[in-house]
């Protein structure tokens, strides 16, 4: 049996339009959790905008060509879909692309070094120091604590800075606001994906 050509195209151009514009949302989110694991969020801050028009301008084409490629009558479910898929991938994508952004980095940045991060931890050099490279890997400042050692990935001046806190304890929970705990600059201590390694971020 002959299908007709527009028959076989309305079988296949919803998911071929709709599909790669929510993948390519999805995957930029999870790009920044990674990257702004250790970078600061204005780094990139001159590509951001051009990266907005850029996603906005491939909405409006693929918006046009479900138009184009949709019989008539029968382009509201498309173009319903085709936007409500990016709405929730831009919602979601914020919450969930961020944090297997996080979770990557922590897989491919801390778990390598697990080891040799709780052996510094042990046996650090001093008791403050601007940086210290291990593994291969540079913390631009590390501290040392009556509960840790506090390794700085992310620098921000007068903003709060971030990094991987080992503590000096088993049993070690961590905290998040409302909630205060130690060390007492930190506003939080989370768990991270890799066992025995919390991510700080500290007081403004």
């Amino acid at each position: 049996m002959t299908i007709p050509a527009a028959a076989a195209s309305g079988r296949w151009q919803p998911w071929c339009l709709q599909i790669p514009l929510p993948l390519l949302i999805f995957a930029l989110k999870v790009w920044a959790g990674y990257y702004y694991r250790d970078h600061w969020e204005f780094e990139l801050g001159f590509v951001t905008l051009p990266v907005i028009l850029a996603v906005a301008g491939l909405f409006l084409f693929i918006t046009f060509l479900i138009v184009l490629t949709s019989r008539q009558g029968k382009r509201a479910f498309p173009l319903a879909l085709h936007t409500g898929l990016v709405i929730l991938v831009l919602a979601g994508g914020r919450y969930t692309g961020a944090n297997l952004g996080r979770w990557l980095w922590d897989q491919t940045i801390l778990e390598p070094r697990r080891e040799a991060i709780l052996e510094f931890a042990r046996h650090p050099e001093g008791s403050t120091d601007g940086s210290v490279t291990i593994a291969g890997y540079t913390f631009p400042r590390y501290e040392s604590t009556p509960q840790g050692m506090m390794l700085y990935a992310l620098l921000r001046g007068p903003f709060p800075d971030e990094g991987v806190f080992v503590p000096a304890r088993e049993g070690y929970r961590g905290f998040s606001p409302p909630d205060e705990g130690e060390p007492r600059k930190a506003s939080s201590v989370t768990p991270t994906s890799v066992r025995g390694l919390y991510w700080f971020e500290t007081r403004d």
